[in-house]
């Protein structure tokens, strides 16, 4: 069997994130078990040979359905279901694919590149206060144009702080 496009593994991502919080690891390894796909078919890789063709279009259906609402990342690599998810499946389309995305606000703007409101969640850190040392230019002439001054800078830099 060939590996299905973004579009038909939509609902069965909605599905895994509605059992929990997961994870597109996670979620290959159940997608395989779904379609009944080989090893080797698991295994395929996009013709840049620098991803699974199976993890790449996980990452394309859960990328969607985040921007529709259906999906939200609670933290970095994992995703889970929302209200209006559980909503979806509670009464699932005959299809969940892009056409079927397009009828909801949230997707049609982000598809015509209008900026949708993605709540902001503030980290307290000291980046904020955080102030780079002013740069110096060099005091002497240096016959290389590009690698000598960014590295005798470099040092020059590290020298400074070490003697603070």
């Amino acid at each position: 069997m060939a590996i299905p496009d973004y579009q038909s593994l939509m609902l069965p991502v909605l599905e895994i994130a509605c059992t929990g919080e997961s994870s597109v690891p996670k979620a290959e390894a159940a997608i395989s078990a779904r379609f009944g796909l080989t090893p080797e078919e698991s295994e395929q890789m996009l013709p840049s040979g620098k991803q699974r063709l199976l993890h790449n279009r996980i990452h394309w259906a859960k990328f969607y359905l985040t921007r529709t609402g259906f999906l939200e990342t609670p933290r970095r690599g994992r995703f889970a279901i929302t209200d209006s998810g559980r909503h979806l499946l509670a009464h699932p389309p005959e299809t969940l694919n892009t056409k079927y995305l397009m009828s909801i606000p949230a997707f049609r703007d982000f598809r015509n590149g209008e900026d949708v409101a993605v709540p902001v969640v503030p980290v307290e850190s000291d980046w904020a206060t955080h102030r780079k040392k002013p740069w110096k230019p060099l005091t002497r002439p240096c016959r290389m144009p590009c690698a000598v001054p960014f590295w005798s800078t470099f040092f020059r830099r590290v020298r400074v702080s070490s003697n603070v």
